[in-house]
């Protein structure tokens, strides 16, 4: 069977029953859970109907109260203002009532839901009945001049209505308590009923999770016992072969492409191992042992480099630009076990979060790996850190190089903490004798001979009206002119001939002004005795 179709059914198949298994138990569950919701949400707007009618119900009795209290006290303006309120309330139950049937429709046949709103439709309009006749009982009585007259009037009227209408409002606020009651306990079982089903959804997930891993690890080992082992096989033969072991033979496959390969192989090895034993060579005639011998050398020769190299060396490979490889320089370097250790950290797993410059040692890291692969190098300077030890500065170099086939990187590491130190060292020497020059009052200065000034004092500086820079740029002869610069040469040729020498002239300022000074110069020597400037002092007189 062809390769590229034995490897879409040993891994597309599984994969797409579990798919389809998968999407099919979701689709179910979510079905489910979306039936519970609506249902839910229906039954809420229930209870909101329904306690909506009850509140009507208690403003249009609280309603009623207040104007019999109004009445009785004499307020007839007060009583009649209630009885409007009352005939508002009313219609605000007349409307909650109408919302409930409106929400209602639609919905699914509920008998007892049914029978529960006629009932309450009866009751309402019963008691706006009776609530009508007593207002206008009320406002009658209250038209009434003798007092006495009006509050037994209103007594009757009290207890005429009473009769009429507490057994309806009684009837109509139980049958709502009870049909609240049940709602929120149908409500309750429906989302028992969807926690139910989320938890078989879950279920469903960690079977089919379960079962996909259950599938990759028989993929991974049918695609071995497929693919991998006759590769490795004929992988394997190759090998012998390059080095000279020509008794081999490839074992078939079942798979049409290796087979092919397998038997081209067999048919080659066949044709070479014939031609050979016709020539009557060996592997020494062929330079095969010679060839291997070479290769063999030259790999010892550069594990021998790469070992014993006094600088860390390191290989670094994408897509994770993790270390994949590190002499013994670089274990020590780092501080880590061993090379094992050392392959299972980053570049930024040896530095500190933060280089000098403030930025994220794990952001530069990649940025300077980046240029080394785009322009073949990079050089720079680092401060890295002992896998959970101190920091200390290096230079680092980055090569790119091809190792079977595939770019990585090669790092090469360099401590300098010890040239660290002696450059801190000769700043504050050269700090120190910089200020202990600056307090001398006379002007001193250095300079090379035919050269210009490489060092000088503060008071130099002063008296020449020259910067920092300038003085740079110049030597003394910048500093005088006509027979005073032909005085100074003449003493500075008495000087390297003699060793020091004295001379009176003027200096000439930046700004043209001429100021008379004795100067007495000193030959410099280095460490072999050789002159290599002069060293002066100027006193003004």
């Amino acid at each position: 069977m062809k390769l590229r179709y034995r490897l879409a059914l040993i891994v597309f198949l599984p994969l797409l029953l579990v798919l389809t298994y998968q999407v099919g138990a979701y689709q179910s569950v979510i079905g489910q859970v979306a039936a519970q919701d609506a249902a839910i949400a229906q039954l809420n707007s229930e209870i909101l109907d329904i306690n909506a009618v009850q509140q009507a119900t208690m403003d249009v009795g609280n309603a009623r109260d207040d104007a019999i209290l109004a009445l009785i006290s004499g307020d007839s303006k007060g009583a009649a203002e209630q009885l409007r309120m009352l005939e508002g309330f009313e219609q605000v139950r007349l409307d909650a009532m109408a919302q409930m049937e409106k929400d209602e429709a639609g919905a699914a046949v509920d008998e007892e839901k049914k029978n529960l709103q006629e009932r309450m439709k009866a009751d309402v309009l019963k008691s706006d009945a009776s609530d009508a006749e007593f207002g206008k009982k009320l406002k009658l009585l209250a038209q009434e001049p003798d007092e006495a007259k009006r509050r037994v009037g209103i007594v009757d009227a009290i207890e005429t209505y009473d009769n009429a209408v507490d057994p309806v409002n009684s009837d109509l606020m139980n049958g709502m308590q009870a049909r609240a009651k049940k709602v929120t306990g149908e409500i309750a079982g429906r989302q028992a009923e969807i926690a139910r089903e989320k938890e078989e959804g879950l279920r469903l997930l960690y079977i089919v999770a379960i079962t996909s891993i259950v599938i990759f690890g028989v993929v991974i080992l049918s695609i071995d016992a497929t693919v991998n082992a006759p590769v490795r096989n004929i992988t394997d033969s190759v090998r012998k072969i390059t080095k000279g072991d020509f008794d081999v033979s490839i074992r078939r496959v079942t798979i049409t492409e290796l087979e092919d390969l397998g038997e081209s192989l067999n048919r080659v090895l066949a044709s070479f191992k014939l031609a050979v034993l016709r020539a009557g060579m060996t592997r020494e005639d062929m330079g095969i042992g010679e060839a291997l011998k070479a290769k063999e050398e030259a790999e010892n020769r550069y594990r021998a480099l790469y070992e014993s190299s006094a600088d860390a060396l390191m290989t670094i490979e994408p897509p994770d630009w993790k270390f994949t490889a590190g002499n013994q320089a670089a274990v020590r370097l780092y501080g880590v076990k061993d090379e094992q250790e050392l392959t299972a950290l980053g570049p930024w797993d040896v530095s500190p979060e933060f280089q000098p410059d403030g930025k994220r040692s794990s952001d530069m890291a990649k940025k300077m790996i980046e240029k080394a692969m785009k322009e073949g190098s990079s050089f720079f300077e680092w401060t890295h850190r002992k896998y959970r030890g101190e920091s200390f500065p290096s230079t680092v170099l980055l090569t790119r190089v091809k190792i079977g086939g595939k770019d990585v990187v090669q790092a090469t590491v360099r401590d300098i903490s010890e040239r660290k130190r002696a450059e801190e060292e000769l700043l504050r020497s050269k700090t120190l004798t910089q200020a202990a020059l600056d307090a001398v009052t006379d002007i001193f200065y250095v300079f090379e001979l035919g050269g210009n000034f490489k060092l000088w004092n503060r008071k130099l500086k002063e008296v020449s009206e020259y910067s920092d820079r300038e003085l740079a740029t110049m030597n003394p002869r910048n500093l005088l002119s006509g027979k005073d610069l032909e005085l100074m040469l003449v003493g500075i040729a008495k000087a390297v001939k003699e060793g020091s020498g004295v001379v009176r002239a003027n200096l000439t300022t930046k700004s043209g002004k001429r100021i008379p000074y004795e100067f007495t110069g000193a030959v410099v020597k280095d460490a072999d005795g050789k002159m290599i400037g002069m060293a002066g002092s100027g006193r003004k007189i």
